[in-house]
């Protein structure tokens, strides 16, 4: 009988190191901080000085999840736009505001690598710093800020050590991207197609049951811009997400009205909708009859709206 077999044995792979063993790389960081906030738009009609920069001793990911702005790192300006990602390593002076149009969200993370990481970048990457314009699909990102803020929601036992994780996996991403060219990486982290939103956006749901819940707000919790949230949640599930999201409620609403005594009122309420005019009008549109004839039927709906409710 013929078996199949892979075996990869990577100590004496191209990546091995002389005298290094199999040339693992471990830059071993400890989180310090992970901020979410609103830039102030930048200031109209000129100013005598620029923004002030900053200077630290550890390093900083400064993420673009919505609106523009500009990031200064030295004397360069750059552009930043929803989905733009800046690493900033220590001694690098750098300023970041809100662009002339309105406020950007921006997402900080800042972390300490322990000592000799310069040497373990210089021998890997030949230069002694991590690039500031990382070459890491916008999701991945995401991904990152998605993964430590649900860690540091939690509070969980070893939260430190898994955010650890989480951050020396994307200095990984990073320090791969730079050695190897775009043509060579898989089509899927390419395209930036490796992005899972329903999850998050379903754990978002459960616990907002009792409010609405926008477009603009499940974007914003995934740290991606609301254009391209949408974009994504649609290719992985073939709707919109607003048209999801009222999905998802007229769902809790089959179980809450099949209740003894269900009130469609207290439904409505309870379903964070404004009135129950409004939750009717809605209802009726996805299901095909009203909250009462369903309460009153009391039979088993399937939600297939013969056009979207809501167009994005």
């Amino acid at each position: 009988m013929t078996m199949n077999r892979e075996i990869f044995d990577v100590r004496r792979g191209p990546g091995a190191v002389p005298g290094g063993g199999r040339g693992t790389v471990s830059f071993r960081p400890e989180l310090n901080w992970l901020i979410v906030s609103d830039l102030s738009p930048a200031a109209r009609g000129g100013r005598a000085r620029g923004p002030q920069l900053d200077v630290h001793d550890f390093h900083e990911i400064v993420y673009v999840s919505r609106g523009a702005g500009i990031m200064q790192i030295a004397q360069t300006r750059h552009p930043a736009k929803a989905g733009d990602v800046f690493l900033i390593n220590p001694g690098e002076r750098h300023a970041n505001t809100g662009g002339d149009s309105g406020a950007c969200s921006v997402c900080f993370l800042a972390f300490s690598c322990a000592r000799g990481w310069q040497a373990k970048l210089e021998r890997r990457l030949g230069r002694r710093r991590f690039p500031n314009r990382p070459a890491v699909p916008a999701p991945a990102t995401a991904r990152l800020f998605a993964e430590l803020h649900a860690e540091l929601q939690a509070d969980r036992p070893l939260k430190d050590s898994v955010a650890a994780l989480h951050i020396e996996r994307y200095l990984l991403d990073v320090l791969r991207a730079a050695l190897e060219p775009a043509a060579d990486r898989p089509a899927a982290e390419r395209e930036a197609t490796d992005h899972t939103l329903l999850p998050k956006v379903v754990n978002i749901l459960e616990m907002s049951r009792d409010r609405r819940v926008c477009v603009e707000e499940l974007a914003r919790q995934c740290y991606l811009s609301r254009a391209y949230f949408s974009k994504v949640f649609k290719r992985e599930t073939g709707e919109s997400p607003a048209r999801f999201v009222l999905k998802q409620k007229m769902a809790l609403a089959f179980e809450m009205l099949r209740e003894p005594g269900a009130k469609v009122v207290a439904v409505a309420v309870a379903l964070g909708f404004e009135d129950e005019f409004y939750f009717s009008k809605v209802f009726k549109r996805l299901i095909g009859m009203t909250p009462s004839a369903y309460r009153k039927e009391g039979l088993p709906r399937t939600v297939a709206a013969k056009r979207p409710l809501v167009q994005d």
